[in-house]
């Protein structure tokens, strides 16, 4: 019995994926910056700032059932340290009871702590006072230098994740963390950028980055990135190298402070308190890492290709993004 012919696939030429619709349609661009940071930009399937905006997440923790609100203190692990007013803390630091590394841990060693800004439930970061706001980043840089006097420690890593979509475990809000004995791969491409002329490399990328700055101080710019992964995404940047972030003066912790406060706050005040990340980069033992914040709305999800690839697709350039939170800051 003759075996059957298979059928061959019929694959169309490439040409035929270009329609004339498409030439009337804005073109997309693919960006790479100088820490070989890659993104797409769809601008054909861009949307209105306005159309981010999500409805509220509502708590639905009370504030009687929740370990982090005042009141609640035997529930959590021992505190670290606090920070006071009339009798009452203000900012708690504990021990993380559910820690990724440990002291004990010779293949994951480290601490891992939580930095609890407010007693009050249902406020955000962007809802707390100026005066808070720069007492918590004074304790980051305390809590800080507390991890990199152990020999042992080689990176400390602060960061923050709101919202369901920006992986928050607890509704209350909070920052983490995490101090360990390795130094991480993904900082590389920073460290390398820095490594000679550091001070010359900050002034290039800085005056790269002008066009998109939003706010700036003192001290301190803010802008979206000419490489930004995800939409709205804002990088907070001191002026000066400042490789060494137990070292920073009190002016310019303070201005370091509200400019990732009025960052946040247009953010929130914009997109309607969406779900994000904070990552605060202080440094690395022995490494040129320009301290610096990195803050990533969660808007919209990551795929396979970008998981895949480490280049995102973007449908908000950042030129717009700066533009529409500028209207956005709080003066």
């Amino acid at each position: 019995m003759a075996l059957k012919k298979k059928k061959q696939i019929k694959s169309k030429p490439l040409s035929d994926y270009i329609f004339p619709e498409h030439k009337k349609m804005p073109e997309n661009e693919f960006r790479i910056d100088c820490f070989n940071r890659c993104v797409i930009y769809t601008v054909n399937r861009s949307k209105r700032p306005q159309q981010f905006s999500q409805p509220k997440v509502v708590k639905s923790t009370k504030p009687a059932d929740c370990v982090f609100c005042q009141g609640n203190e035997s529930k959590t692990p021992k505190e670290i340290c606090r920070y006071e007013e009339r009798g009452k803390w203000q900012i708690r630091v504990i021990p993380n009871k559910f820690y990724g590394v440990h002291p004990a841990y010779e293949k994951a060693y480290g601490r891992h702590e939580v930095i609890i800004e407010t007693p009050e439930h249902f406020k955000t970061f962007s809802e707390i006072t100026p005066k808070q706001t720069v007492k918590l980043f004074e304790i980051f840089q305390e809590r800080y230098a507390a991890h990199m006097a152990d020999k042992k420690v080689k990176s400390v890593m602060i960061f923050k994740n709101e919202g369901p979509l920006g992986g928050a475990s607890l509704e209350h809000t909070h920052w983490q963390l995490v101090s360990s004995d390795i130094l991480y791969p993904e900082n590389d491409k920073y460290v390398e950028y820095f490594k000679n002329y550091p001070e010359e490399q900050l002034k290039r990328w800085l005056d790269s980055e002008k066009e998109r700055f939003f706010y700036k101080n003192k001290n301190v710019v803010v802008f979206c990135p000419y490489v930004s992964k995800f939409n709205f995404e804002v990088w907070v940047v001191p002026k000066k190298l400042s490789i060494d972030f137990e070292k920073m003066t009190k002016e310019e912790i303070k201005d370091f402070a509200m400019a990732t406060h009025k960052a946040i706050g247009a953010i929130d005040k914009m997109l309607n308190f969406p779900s994000y990340n904070i990552v605060l980069f202080p440094s690395e033992k022995g490494e040129n890492l320009q301290t610096h914040i990195q803050i990533y709305p969660r808007i919209s999800n990551w795929a396979g290709f970008e998981y895949g690839t480490n280049c995102a697709f973007n449908s908000v350039l950042p030129e717009v993004a700066s533009q529409e939170l500028k209207k956005n800051i709080k003066r």
